[in-house]
């Protein structure tokens, strides 16, 4: 199932998030653990898992620690693809629909592709020590090139929204409510849960099914790498400087696998015109 329209649109999702929050914005049906290795398709923005490091070499639970964090209750992303072309609005003041919810957000966007996620419910878990990976990492070959989970939140339910570049009004809320056996759809989204109450003019929200006391879902994760000798595909800016304390140093951020991105998720060095080609929604 895809919740995109353009093929190319997941990774322009993925590219905006991190840019905002150096964070990788995983498909919600993706299962991630602390210490899953893998790599970020090119292609297709998904993460390929190869492994679990902590599975294959338990003796690193320990050196690596873990550590467990409950942010608040819905912790949300908000990201631009080009600055001044969107402002929150007072939803309270001005979006009765989501009065009562405890948990909303809204936008006046201008023009320009913008990407939200909204998590609820949300559970943080870490490595301590995620430098400590590094000597181990140097001494296994096979893992060089790979990207770590050394972060990942994992939350009961979710919201996501890309825009599609036009001038418009979004805003989402959600309230739990009492929990009924049967699902109830309301009628600002189709296929949204009773849960959630959304409306975009400029693109389509999806959500995730809400089930009280479950946490089910990992729609963000911290994906790291061993420093590089040379630049990588997707490499950003200069090179860092020397390393000076290994157990906080030790590790850096993986880059998303490709280059500058246009409004249409497409590599802007591409010379080559492809159409546009849009899958049927959900």
């Amino acid at each position: 199932m895809t919740w995109f329209r353009r093929k190319t649109d997941p990774r322009l999702f993925v590219e905006l998030l991190f840019q905002a929050s150096s964070m990788y914005a995983n498909h919600p049906s993706t299962h991630l653990e602390l210490g899953d290795y893998g790599e970020v398709s090119k292609k297709t923005g998904e993460f390929i898992r190869s492994g679990n490091i902590l599975q294959e070499y338990p003796e690193l639970q320990g050196r690596l620690g873990e550590g467990k964090e409950t942010p608040e209750e819905g912790k949300h992303l908000f990201a631009c693809r080009s600055e001044g072309t969107a402002r929150g609005i007072d939803v309270n003041a001005q979006i009765p629909d989501i009065f009562e919810c405890s948990v909303k957000f809204g936008w006046e966007i201008e023009k320009d592709r913008h990407a939200v996620l909204v998590m609820i419910d949300p559970v943080l878990k870490e490595f301590r020590y995620e430098g400590r990976l590094r000597p181990f990492i140097l001494s296994h070959p096979e893992f060089i090139d790979k990207a770590f989970v050394t972060k990942v939140y994992r939350c009961s339910t979710f919201a996501r929204l890309l825009t599609n570049g036009r001038r418009g009004q979004i805003y989402v809320g959600f309230s739990a409510g009492v929990p009924l056996p049967v699902p109830v759809l309301v009628e600002v989204g189709a296929g949204i849960e009773q849960a959630w109450k959304v409306y975009s003019q400029i693109g389509d929200w999806s959500t995730g099914k809400y089930k009280p006391g479950e946490i089910q879902y990992a729609p963000l994760a911290k994906l790291r790498q061993v420093r590089p000798e040379v630049p990588t595909d997707g490499w950003r800016g200069p090179m860092p400087p020397p390393i000076t304390d290994p157990d906080t140093q030790g590790m850096m951020d993986y880059f998303p696998p490709w280059g500058e991105l246009n409004e249409k998720g497409r590599d802007v060095d591409d010379e080559e015109e492809v159409e546009d080609e849009e899958d049927e929604g959900p």
